[in-house]
């Protein structure tokens, strides 16, 4: 069933914000754990990864934020000229 969502978009965003400000302190809500933003996304994307591959959380569209920090990704290098 095709469906139509946001959450792409939001981890292309996150992907974004970590590769500008890789060394900016994050504080999640819970539990209270500070790292670095860069450490945040990488977590974030292997969580996303993890789901996907072992169908945990279904009704989710794991892969769909990877795609969206693939996007993100090809984007952001897309703008800076293919250079890091």
């Amino acid at each position: 069933v095709p469906i139509v969502g946001a959450s792409g978009g939001i981890y292309g965003l996150l992907l974004a914000f970590g590769m500008y400000f890789p060394q900016r302190t994050l504080v999640l809500l819970f539990p209270p754990i500070p790292m670095r933003a860069r450490t945040f996304v990488v977590v974030f994307a292997a969580l996303e990864l993890f789901f996907g591959v072992t169908g945990t959380a279904s009704g989710v569209a794991h892969f769909a934020h990877l795609g969206g920090m693939l996007g993100g990704w090809l984007i952001i290098n897309w703008r800076r000229g293919g250079r890091r």
